[in-house]
């Protein structure tokens, strides 16, 4: 019948109608998103660092940790620059094989020091989740407010165990006395082209420090 015809017909009027809504909508949204995207998202509360921008000059070691951690910052750096290095030394591609102990006070715990967890984490493959990566804290290795690194090949049929410590120098221990938030990134790059050695004391791991890499994590609440 005609209403029939005519019920049909403003049902589908209706129906059109809420779908060109519901698709300009959809497209402001992905329009607002890019937006953010090219604009760049902030980290944390500062609207000084942004997400990473790479530079043309990055080397691909540098812009995996910054495209990891979300911006380029000097401790970030500082473990990727580590973690790059022991594998380089230990001749091992890392990930499972490896094993990172990073040494701190309890009290920086916290970030932008804690950020030396992601340059490790994308400097050697060990993470979080495969659990051969950790904080950790004793009066023993820890000596004064610089993070102590160990960085451990782990004992296959074919290699011993092996290991080596990494210490922060004045050097690195200066340049970082300088940051401010609108040179994070130029800073950054500029630990990033200095040679390892002259940023970090480096030897192999002792059997003493093999045995404290082993034992238990060092549980604290002083975070």
């Amino acid at each position: 019948s005609m209403n029939t015809k005519l019920s049909f017909f403003t049902v589908a009027v209706i129906i059109s109608f809420h779908w060109l809504i519901g698709c300009s909508s959809h497209h402001d949204r992905l329009g607002h998103d890019h937006a953010r995207q090219r604009a760049g998202h902030k980290h944390g509360n500062s609207d000084m660092l942004q997400h990473y921008r790479q530079h043309p000059d990055d080397p691909d070691w540098l812009v995996h940790a910054g495209e990891f951690h979300g911006h380029l910052g000097p401790w970030v750096t500082a473990g990727a620059m580590i973690g790059k290095h022991a594998l380089e030394q230990l001749h091992t591609a890392g990930q499972w094989d490896v094993e990172v102990v990073c040494w701190m006070l309890p009290e920086r715990w916290r970030q932008p020091y804690s950020c030396i967890l992601d340059g490790l984490q994308t400097g050697t493959g060990a993470t979080m989740g495969k659990r051969n990566i950790r904080l950790d804290y004793s009066p023993e290795v820890v000596k004064n407010d610089r993070p102590v690194v160990y960085v451990i090949r782990r004992p296959q049929d074919d290699h011993a165990q092996a290991g080596f410590v990494y210490h922060v120098r004045d050097r690195l221990s200066g340049i970082l006395a300088g940051i401010t938030p609108d040179r994070l990134e130029q800073i950054s790059r500029d630990i990033a082209r200095h040679p390892v050695n002259e940023l970090f004391d480096i030897r192999p791991m002792t059997q003493e420090e093999f045995a404290l890499s082993s034992r238990s994590p060092q549980n604290t609440d002083n975070k």
